[in-house]
């Protein structure tokens, strides 16, 4: 992502997969470390839950909005 951004050319589908695959893996760490909470319960696992939870929400509808801004500069490059 960060090269296609560096490019000026952020709006392309390879950043709407990373985006995707940043809040699957946000997700799966929040969900094992719900389950640690049972095995070793500390403040510090409720906080990662909770940031990793955000994060992979914040990632989803990220990449919903780079999937529509991809759409549309698609359209806009095949007008003339």
């Amino acid at each position: 992502m960060f090269c296609t951004v560096l490019e000026d050319n952020a709006f392309v589908d390879a950043n709407v997969v990373s985006l995707k695959s940043m809040g699957k893996y946000s997700f799966l760490i929040s969900l094992l470390s719900v389950i640690r909470i049972f095995f070793s319960p500390t403040p510090a696992t409720a906080v990662v839950v909770i940031v990793f939870a955000i994060a992979g929400l914040f990632s989803i509808v990220l990449c919903q909005v780079f999937e529509k801004a991809v759409r549309y500069k698609e359209e806009n490059d095949l007008t003339i």
